[in-house]
């Protein structure tokens, strides 16, 4: 089951880095949730717009890795991780690291991220 899981996360992060948004909402549950004071939720695949990523480049990023994934709260159908990981440039100096609680859920036999809460 933890394993699962935390496949689904690399697979995530695999795709984030390949900038593959496919691959990426392949690893969500939908609805997708960011809460906070402005808080936006994807009812479906396909709302990361590639400009996205050309910000991130902008700022020198080549890719992102962990540096953590914590598991804090387990149950059969939810697992709540605490994940910290860098964004990067080619000559992997960090850009910045970002903390974040990720809730990944079990919808029909399936893992999915469904929440990603940034600091």
């Amino acid at each position: 089951m933890l394993q699962d899981a935390i496949d689904v996360l690399n697979k995530f992060t695999e795709s984030f880095n390949n900038e593959d948004t496919e691959g990426m909402d392949s690893t969500l549950h939908f609805p997708h949730v960011f809460p906070g004071p402005n808080t936006v939720i994807w009812n479906e695949p396909g709302q990361l717009k590639k400009e996205f990523f050309d910000k991130l480049k902008s700022q020198g990023w080549a890719f992102s890795r962990y540096t953590k994934q914590e598991p804090i709260y387990e149950s059969n159908t939810k697992i709540h991780f605490r994940v910290e990981y860098e964004r990067c440039r080619s000559d992997e100096s960090v850009i910045n690291l970002q903390r974040a609680i990720w809730i990944l859920t079990k919808k029909d036999e399936k893992w999915g991220i469904q929440i990603r809460s940034n600091e």
